[in-house]
């Protein structure tokens, strides 16, 4: 029996969960026909959802029954052995319609990781799933620290084939009666993320991107060359894509990109340590205003910059304005600035 197990030896994990319009129980080898059916025909749709933006399920290129088999088995064994927990979600018809993942962190000891997806024809629902998931973790299970990515959606996109987000990182310090909770990336940082995504999106195809491309290579590859040459290779993909893709369909790959590299931001400064991340936070500004100043009297540009920064709006922020920034754009002041109205709190 393991010295550290991931639930505590008397607790009953919970085989339902029901609410309006769907409900969860154990996934199983049972659910293979439908979970094959749901995740393969939503595959774009799923590798958009916060939490898998960088993982390498779904495959873009699917999998066999065979193989998503014995996925669902080995999802089934983690359940038995209370190692992790994985539910079907199913429609009110009964129709498999998404999934939701509760493992321990791999990267943080005592963190447990939960992403949940719908279909990309349901995906109405994956607001609703993540509030109901969220408050039933909270009020039925043991854990003390859990990261969900919250979901809001992003402003100004056309929804196609798959939903857009803006994404960010909720990490809750759980205690005995689960009233409150605390960041661990906070607001502020979180902004500053969403603005280096912006910027990110906003410089692609312009003069600014030269300088941003080897910034924010710099600032992911923090003297490793390696991780600085990937970061490159990430950034001219993009670049590529955005080139590549015909005019009436770059809005949508710059809302795509300002995402995944939002998202990019917000791991790359959480996984840093104290003294580490306010040297990654002020790499990061400063890239920001450099793209700002590049941008110049480009209103359209500027709006871009300061409309990610206010993707997940809320609260006091610490971004210091300095002449010429995308914060003095935005307030025209130093200091503590207000982006927006305040945010919901997730399963609220």
């Amino acid at each position: 029996m393991s010295e550290n197990p991931f639930v505590p030896h008397d607790f009953v994990a919970p085989t339902r969960l029901a609410a309006d319009g769907f409900r969860l129980e154990p996934l199983g080898p049972q659910h293979n026909d439908a979970d094959h059916a749901a995740w393969t025909s939503s595959i774009e749709h799923i590798r958009a959802t916060p939490g898998f933006l960088e993982r390498s399920w779904p495959p873009p290129a699917g999998m066999s029954l065979a193989d998503n088999l014995r996925d669902l088995e080995s999802h089934a064994h983690d359940f038995q052995a209370r190692t992790g927990f994985t539910y079907t979600v199913l429609d009110d018809a009964g129709r498999v319609i998404g999934c939701v993942y509760i493992y321990p962190s791999h990267a943080d000891a005592g963190v447990t990781e939960v992403r949940s997806w719908v279909c990309a024809d349901r995906a109405e629902l994956d607001g609703p799933l993540h509030r109901a998931v969220a408050a039933w973790l909270a009020s039925d299970w043991p854990f003390e620290k859990l990261r969900y990515r919250s979901r809001v959606a992003g402003r100004g996109v056309r929804r196609r084939s798959h939903a857009v987000w803006t994404e960010g990182i909720e990490c809750y310090a759980l205690s005995g009666t689960r009233e409150g909770a605390s960041r661990v990336l906070t607001e502020s940082l979180t902004v500053l993320a969403a603005a280096g995504g912006s910027a990110v999106a906003t410089a692609a195809g312009t003069d600014a991107w030269a300088g941003l491309r080897r910034r924010v290579a710099a600032l992911f590859g923090r003297g490793d060359q390696r991780a600085t040459e990937t970061a490159m290779e990430r950034l001219d993909r993009a670049a590529t894509e955005l080139e590549n893709a015909p005019e009436s369909q770059g809005a949508e790959v710059r809302t795509r990109m300002d995402t995944v590299w939002r998202t990019r931001f917000e791991d790359l400064l959480e996984s840093m340590d104290e003294p580490e991340r306010a040297e990654g936070a002020e790499q990061l500004r400063e890239l920001v205003q450099m793209v700002q100043r590049v941008a110049g009297q480009d209103s359209d540009a500027r709006k871009t910059v300061i409309t990610g920064a206010g993707a997940m709006v809320g609260e006091h922020v610490d971004i210091h304005a300095d002449q010429g920034s995308f914060a003095a754009g935005a307030a025209n002041i130093s200091g503590s600035v207000t982006l927006g109205a305040t945010p919901p709190r997730p399963g609220t």
